[in-house]
């Protein structure tokens, strides 16, 4: 399956993270909403996940310690730099709308998940099966 096809909506995922990391109250909105694993770009599911663990543990989420989150996890690397994760914060028009931004991800993600779980129950049948064992 071409993973270019599946739902996602990569801008809405944008403003949830830069509004995660300007906003302590954004990321509670957000937690209640999304799981890392709901985010399609990979950048994003490494950044909210280390987001959510800085929040896990009542440390604050701005750009300064979601960046040091990344390097202390070994997990700033290709494009997930500083520069990117700053962007992210500057394209933020208001983190007052992070909820209605999670809640157009997780749609996205639902579909997206509808979908990858047919391929796999498709690619299953097409499978042959292993005679039993007597």
């Amino acid at each position: 399956m071409n993973e270019l096809a599946l739902p996602s909506n990569v801008e809405a995922e944008r403003y949830v993270l830069g509004a995660c990391m300007l906003s302590p109250r954004a990321v509670d909105d957000v937690s209640e909403v999304l799981k890392v694993t709901d985010l399609h770009d990979t950048r994003h599911v490494t950044a909210y996940g280390a987001i959510r663990r800085l929040h896990d543990q009542d440390k604050p989420t701005d750009v300064v310690s979601v960046v040091d989150e990344l390097i202390r996890a070994g997990e700033l690397v290709g494009n997930l730099d500083a520069a990117y994760l700053h962007a992210l914060t500057d394209g933020v028009p208001s983190s007052a709308n992070a909820g209605y931004w999670a809640d157009m991800v997780r749609e996205a993600a639902i579909r997206r998940h509808v979908i990858e779980g047919r391929a796999v129950r498709h690619r299953s049948r097409r499978m042959p099966r292993c005679p039993r064992r007597m």
